[in-house]
Parts: structure tokens; sequence; C-alpha cells
């Protein structure tokens, strides 16, 4: 495509000087002036450029002026309101997302089964907060048996985020127009406990050392094949460097880990996180204060350091590049050196890993991806490690949430059972 050329005269004197002023006045530009005006060049940052040549025979010059307004050289994107609406759902949580989704979709579903078909935003406040109140206690499962507390209590969340979604006038957690379904949702939640629910939390477990040693001896872990090698430095990765679940894991490239030394030559691994769940980027500020490392193990054969070296030598050597996955799958029948395809991990099997790899051992206890970072707090906190060290450590914003961790572990209660029988149970 040839470019728009816009021609204008001036006189030598009279471009010297309009010259001049727009280069007092431009932002950031350079200025190359001939004041023979043999040649007179100006360019600027935007990539414009204004060319005099003097014709010797004539008493005027003709400049050309590139047009700034093509679409090539336009320094800012062109965006639309849809655009940023389209942008907001493309960056929210896969899993947020799918769950406010879920749950308005249930909220759809009982609102049709009483007979009401209005589009949210026909409908009055006051009508919303009584059919509001009516939902929270009247919905059910599929098998018509009553919900956790925690999950009306998420639902309720989920119909706040898609309102706001769609820009609807009020909230439903912060209006007191809504004062009559928030008190029964609370009102609903206690009579769910007083029947026993809410008690039973879904809670990760931790590994106990001696499940590890059962999963290395098993051959579930280590280094010699390529599942257990993959499984090895995904628990090494999920247990030093105290990552979450699955997302964490998959959004993982091979550069965010690198292998470093001290100044007495100790090697060690350093891992630099991406977005998470609770350091998306959304403030100024929002990483981990310490940047989480393993450092090696000497004379130890499952030494971290050469774990990490043995999966870099077995993947493909142009899956070693900064921006490669970081999981890739293994080979089923390897017949070289290299044991993992170029394809990544899918997110089904990163999501059950830890799960798969306790049920080959027949570990007891709810063995869940999370139980690697569980691992990481209950061992440090266990260890006698500060709670700010092990927060700072872990990247947790808050020491209320590490708190959590503290917990003890089916050792440390089965230690406290049998101190309570020596005194209970007579000695015979």
């Amino acid at each position: 495509m040839s470019e728009e050329v816009q021609t204008v005269s001036f006189t030598s004197e009279e471009a010297k000087v309009i010259l001049a002023d727009f280069a007092r006045t431009s932002y950031d530009s350079t200025f190359e002036i001939d004041y023979d005006f043999q040649e007179l060049n100006y360019e600027t940052d935007t990539g414009n450029e204004v060319r005099v040549d003097e014709n010797p025979s004539s008493s005027m010059n003709d400049v050309n002026v590139n047009d700034s307004n093509n679409k090539e050289n336009k320094r800012f994107s062109d965006v639309s309101l849809e655009d940023t609406d389209k942008f907001l759902v493309d960056t929210v949580n896969k899993n947020t997302l799918y769950k406010t989704r879920t749950d308005v979709k249930t909220f759809q579903d009982w609102l049709i089964e009483i007979g009401e078909a209005r589009d949210f935003k026909e409908i009055p406040p006051k009508e919303m907060d009584g059919l509001l109140a009516r939902f929270c206690l009247g919905v059910r499962k599929k098998d018509k048996t009553e919900y956790e507390p925690d999950s009306i209590t998420a639902m309720m969340n989920s119909i706040e985020r898609h309102f706001k979604d769609i820009k609807m006038p009020y909230s439903i957690k912060d209006d007191t127009l809504f004062s009559h379904s928030k008190r029964v949702l609370e009102s609903k939640r206690k009579c769910l406990k007083v029947m026993g629910k809410g008690n039973k939390k879904l809670k990760a477990d931790p590994l106990e050392k001696e499940e590890i040693e059962i999963m290395y001896e098993k051959n579930v872990l280590g280094a010699g094949n390529p599942e257990s090698l993959l499984n090895t430095v995904w628990l090494n990765n999920g247990v030093y460097f105290g990552l979450r679940g699955r997302q964490d894991h998959s959004n993982m490239l091979w550069g965010d880990v690198e292998l470093k030394m001290t100044s007495d030559g100790k090697e060690y691994l350093e891992f630099t996180e991406k977005s998470t769940k609770t350091r998306s980027g959304k403030n100024s500020g929002d990483c981990r204060k310490v940047l989480p490392k393993a450092f090696q193990v000497p004379e130890d054969d499952n030494c971290p350091i050469k774990i990490y070296k043995a999966y870099r030598d077995r993947r493909p050597l142009d899956m070693r590049e900064p921006d490669s996955r970081f999981y890739l799958k293994p080979l089923n029948k390897p017949k070289s050196e290299i044991w993992y395809s170029r394809q990544c991990v899918g997110k089904n099997k990163m999501g059950t890993i830890m799960k798969d790899m306790a049920s080959k051992c027949d570990l007891q206890g709810r063995k869940v991806n999370h139980s690697s970072r569980k691992t990481f707090g209950q061992t440090l906190l266990n260890g006698g490690r500060p709670l700010t060290e092990v927060a700072d450590l872990g990247g947790w914003k808050s020491i209320e949430s590490v708190k959590s961790y503290v917990t003890p572990s089916i050792k440390q209660q089965q230690m406290a059972s049998d101190t309570i029988s020596s005194m209970l149970i007579p000695s015979t």
C-alpha cells in the first residue's frame, strides 16, 4: 500500500521558523537541519518525517509530510466499549467463570420452575430481594438434599458477580434494599449447621514422611522411569515452592525455574511466580516478597537439583527454551535418552496427579494437589519456623491464612491419643 503524502510549500525562511519551533515543542524528537537547505530532515518518535529540499530556481520549497494517521504508524490501539467488556470476561479466572455460570443457571432454573420468566433487569429491587430470599430457602441439590452452608453463600456470591457483569444498578451484598434476603441466608446457614451440615470441610491432608517413603519404594516417585520422574518433579515444585492445586502448575514455563549457584558454590533452584489465585497483578507490588528456592542435598540421589537435571536432560532439546511448557507428556516406550514428547501434560491429568499417586500407594486421607502446599506449610510450622517467615516463603498475604495450617498431623494426633490412653486405661 502506497503512503499518502501531503505536500505544502514554504519559503526557506518560513520553513526554518516553523520547523525550529516544532523541534522545541515536540515530544522526545530528534532534529537535523542543513541550513544551506540542500537537504533538511526532521523525524519524530512516531515515525513522521518532514523533508524540505530547496530548488535553486524557485523561491518556494516543497515540504512532504507523511500522514500520521496511517494505521500501521498509529501508537495506540483502537478499542471499543464492547472490547473492554470482552477483555474483562476473557481475563476472569476460568474456574470462577465456570462457577458463576453454573450457579446463575441454577438460579434461572429455579425462577422458571416458579413461573418467573422476566429478564433480571426487568425485576424491581424489592421483588428481586424477595426472590433471592425464597431461592436461599428453597434451593436443593439434584438429588433433593440440602446444600452445605458455604455452597449457598457461594451461589449468592456468583449471582452478585453476574449482576455486576451485566451492570445491574445495585449490589445484593452491600445495598440495604436486600436486607431481607441476607437475613434469610444467615438463618438458613444456622439451620443447616443444626442439621449437621458445614462440619465436613474438604481440606487437603498433608503428606507424612512415611507416605513419601512408600511412594519411593513403589517407584511412584524417583528417577527410574518417565512417569515417576515427572511425579517427583511435580512434588518437588509443589512442596519446595509452595504451589497451589492445578493452575499454578499448569501455568508454569521452563524458564520460571532457574538453576543458580551461591557464592560458595552450592546449587539451587529459584522459582519466579506468575499470576496466581491470590496474586493476580490487580494491585501494584502484587508479588511474592521472597522468590522460593530449593537447595541441593549433596550425596543424595533424590536431591532436588539432581532430579531437575535428570528431567532437563530427558526433555527434547527444543523444549528447554524459557517459553516452553514445564510439564511434558511422558512417552509410552522411549527408545532414546529422550523420555518426553513435545506435548504438555493435559489439565485433567495435571488436576489429579497427586490423587493418582496416592491411589497407587493406598495412602489414607484426602490427598489432592493442594496437599503439596499443605505439606510445605505444615512442615515448616511444625519445624518451629515463625509464622511471618512461612507467610513470606509461601506467598501468603496474611498471617491469618497461615494459621489455618497450624493443625496437628495424623501422627501428632496419634501421639496425643496414646498419651491420653496411658492415663485413661488401667495398666494390667
